[in-house]
């Protein structure tokens, strides 16, 4: 591989490094706190925000008392989105009232989606951001762990360690799809050993976040839609909105008629938000709680090959879904979840304990599984432990910590500096490298920094200034002999290289084993350290070495690697 080649690598990696590093410096530095606070929360959150900001954006025009003032400079924004809305003034300026119309008329709308785009933009520059841990900014962790006898209880049947192990995966994914649904941000929730769960919630000491995501499992039930009373509904909204829909679009649920209760159907708008796309009323005697349900999972219809959805019921359960079903073929089975209707499918034919449901594509397919699969966790679980974690080392002394790791830097780069010249000049430099691309590659991982974590950092920084100073020795040991230095440079990475592949591979397999066996905050320490192991292989090997090739002639007669290099050290 030849020189140009070499440098075209080094610079494709720290290119895809800066990449990488960018949503961390955005989120921790570039951000404030208020865009930050919103970002975080759940898109049902962003959305009702933004829907706010319009609202009172909306408020402000309706105060201005002159309606003859160009407020185009005071309402930038606003004729930005009438433009892109293909709205203009008729006076060829912007009052007042035409600022209102312009609302009125799609630019109201188009600000409050840039908005939501802007926030949901965050939320994923926020999810691959470096983040700090419970032993760091403080927090609550608490230990799962399955109790097979609720299980068993609400089943009826005793699982399998298999099944056990499979409904705990499934417990993970499923509590990681609430943390949104209730505006919890930055939850870590991982499995930890045969049967618990962890989950550690940086920021926060209230037990009964944790709690809301246990218990609150959500209300899901099937029900019978009444044609002919939803059409009055409908005719009820268009004439009395405000009677049904709040200030965010939302529709109130409310018993419409004895027996019967009006609820709202939403479909997800490209964002990711529920938006209210109509309303039903339900008969409340002809329903049935989700309670019954055994397993939920997305397939392909055999005939026609489209997305369904596959779920069985119990016994009991598969006996009521079938009475409620004979007697309704032809009507509206709706999916109520939390006090809306999630999803609406007509009744073919009497449906018993194994049920398939069709007529979606994939996406409302998998919707409506993880819909079905809200009901209740797969596998009870039952709390273990529950530690509310103070912030230990608080923002002042997280900002001690990183001084601290600023002066052991300068120090080590001024011993660097004075005692191997311009080759101590590189190993700074390619330290700084190294510490880019170890930031970089935990930030694509959105991994969160632990204090064991920041002490794999720092002994990856002092296993990359040893290798470089093992081959600068080896290049003095070459000059010390008489060796050219072109020739010493080759011959003496010729002979390091193997003294330092032999101490990082030795290392990153005792890494390995820790990350494999270890407990949490081991982990954090091995996996920094494996990933620290890699950039310095590839900073002080790959790099320092076309950098030695690329200014060190074949006619060379001196190199400064600082003292004891006999005739040539400068």
């Amino acid at each position: 591989m030849n020189r140009v080649e070499r440098s075209a690598i080094i610079l494709i990696v720290i290119a895809l490094a800066c990449y990488l590093l960018y949503p961390t410096l955005k989120w921790n530095v570039l951000l404030d706190d208020k865009e930050k606070s919103v970002a975080v929360e759940s898109n049902g959150y962003i959305r009702d925000y933004c829907h706010a900001e319009v609202r009172m954006m909306r408020q402000d025009i309706e105060a201005e008392a002159d309606d003859l003032t160009d407020l185009s400079g005071k309402y930038v924004q606003v004729v930005k989105a009438a433009s892109k809305s293909k709205v203009s003034p008729e006076s060829g300026k912007w009052t007042k009232s035409d600022l209102l119309s312009a609302m009125d008329s799609g630019a109201g709308t188009e600000i409050e989606r840039q908005m939501r785009e802007h926030f949901l933009a965050l939320k994923r520059t926020s999810g691959k951001s470096l983040k700090f841990g419970l032993d760091l900014r403080g927090g609550l962790s608490v230990l799962l762990e399955a109790d097979g006898q609720a299980t068993e209880s609400r089943t009826g049947s005793r699982l399998s360690a298999d099944e056990i192990s499979t409904g705990l995966d499934d417990d993970v994914e499923l509590l990681r799809r609430r943390v949104d649904e209730f505006g919890i941000s930055e939850v870590d929730i991982h499995r930890q050993g045969i049967d618990q769960i962890v989950i550690e919630m940086p920021g926060t000491s209230d037990p009964e976040r944790v709690n809301s995501l246990l218990k609150n499992s959500g209300s899901l039930k099937f029900s019978i839609v009444d044609a002919d009373k939803s059409s009055q509904l409908a005719s009820d909204v268009a004439s009395n909105s405000d009677k049904y829909i709040d200030i965010n679009g939302n529709f109130i649920s409310q018993s419409f008629q004895e027996g019967f209760t009006a609820y709202g159907y939403y479909e997800q708008d490209d964002l990711g938000s529920d938006v209210l796309a109509g309303q039903y009323v339900l008969d409340d005697n002809q329903s049935m709680d989700a309670i019954y349900m055994r397993t939920v999972e997305v397939s392909r219809d055999q005939i026609t090959g489209r997305p369904a959805v596959n779920f069985t019921m119990s016994s009991e359960g598969g006996e009521l879904f079938y009475d409620i079903t004979s007697k309704n073929v032809g009507r509206l089975l709706v999916v109520v979840f939390d006090g809306r209707i999630k999803n609406v499918a007509t009744i073919r034919s009497a449906l018993s304990t194994n049920v398939q449901v069709t007529g979606f594509n994939a996406k409302e397919a998998e919707e409506l599984s993880v819909t079905l699969k809200s009901s209740a966790l797969p596998v009870d679980l039952k709390v273990v432990s529950s530690q509310s974690v103070g912030a230990s080392l608080g923002e002042d002394s997280i900002r001690q910590i990183f001084k601290s790791i600023v002066i052991g830097m300068a120090i080590l780069a001024i011993f660097l500096l004075a005692y191997y010249h311009l080759a101590g000049l590189l190993s700074v430099v390619l330290l700084g490298l190294n510490l880019v691309l170890v930031v970089s590659v935990l930030s694509s991982f959105g991994f969160t920094l632990s204090l064991t974590s920041i002490a794999g950092v720092i002994l990856t920084i002092g296993m990359a200034a040893d290798s470089s100073i093992i081959i600068f020795e080896r290049i003095k040991e070459e000059l010390r002999k008489g060796v050219v230095p072109f020739n010493a440079v080759r011959v003496a990475y010729g002979k390091a290289m193997w003294t330092i592949l032999d101490a990082n591979i030795t290392t990153m397999i005792a890494a390995l084993v820790l990350s494999m066996l270890g407990a949490t905050s081991v982990k954090g320490f091995a996996v920094t350290l494996a990933i620290g192991i890699v950039c310095t292989l590839i900073t002080m090997l790959f790099t320092s070495h076309l950098v030695f090739d690329l200014f060190v002639r074949s006619d060379a007669k001196r190199i400064s690697v600082g003292f004891n290099a006999k005739k040539e050290d400068m």
